[in-house]
């Protein structure tokens, strides 16, 4: 589906973020899961092969990386999968928002034409008010405004609507950014929680301009097990712009 590049009836894009983008990257976690697992079979195999007169300090170290080996293969599976799972989700909100925003957008130009028509029409009444001569020519004055108030009143209306699902976005998109956070640190229970509403709420008064430490948390914690590095800038990016925030760099 592709992202609209801007909403002339609403003003505003209430929903950021692709869609796309955030599905790539639950499917290169789902094939890094899948790879996870189907190494497993080796890594046991290895650990069970005699080492026949090898023994010493470097013997005890491969066997022990070897027994660790495994378990680290299965807690990167399960949280890659965590991971997609999470992500998938989020597609699904990031869609389902994105459907009600253009609907919502639509209502907004028909209104704004609406209400264009209006101010024309109130124009008229007093223009030919003015030239009539006619006191009862006051009346069309009264019911044109009264319309055009009408039209305004269910213009502003739609605006807030587009308002509230907008927060409500960016809501969801930090509970996400949080559980993944969570499952960057390890935490897998907690990141496979899903949150109620309250606490989607109380996560909308942090930041998504963390995205970026998101990306390296993620790469570093969970792909690669090391101390996290900065990433490439367009990564980082494309990564927050999935999560329907902006990165920010040297911030």
């Amino acid at each position: 589906m592709a992202m609209r590049s801007d909403y002339r009836g609403l003003g505003f894009d209430p929903v950021p973020g692709a869609a796309e983008a955030v599905i790539a990257a639950s499917t290169r976690c789902t094939r890094t899961a899948t790879e996870a697992e189907d190494a497993m079979p080796a890594v046991r195999t290895a650990a069970t092969v005699p080492r026949g007169d090898w023994t010493g300090p470097a013997a005890d170290a491969y066997g022990g990386h070897l027994a660790r080996a495994e378990p680290a293969l299965e807690k990167t599976s399960r949280s890659m999968r965590a991971a997609a799972d999470i992500l998938d989700s989020w597609a699904g909100a990031v869609l389902a928002n994105r459907r009600r925003a253009e609907e919502l957008d639509r209502r907004a130009l028909l209104l704004r034409r609406a209400v264009r028509d209006a101010e024309d029409e109130v124009e008229r009444a007093t223009t030919d008010s003015q030239f009539s001569g006619d006191p009862g020519a006051g009346t069309g004055i009264v019911r044109a405004e009264a319309c055009l108030h009408a039209q305004r009143r269910e213009l502003d209306s739609v605006i807030n609507s587009a308002h509230a699902l907008g927060n409500d976005h960016r809501a969801t998109a930090e509970a996400v950014a949080e559980r993944l956070r969570l499952l960057g640190d390890g935490d897998l229970d907690a990141a496979t929680r899903v949150p109620t509403r309250a606490e989607r709420f109380v996560s909308l008064t942090r930041t998504l301009g963390s995205s970026s430490a998101l990306a390296v948390d993620l790469s570093s914690a969970i792909l690669r097990g090391g101390t996290p590095s900065t990433p490439s800038p367009g990564a980082a990016a494309a990564f927050a712009g999935a999560l329907g925030g902006q990165a920010r760099s040297g911030r």
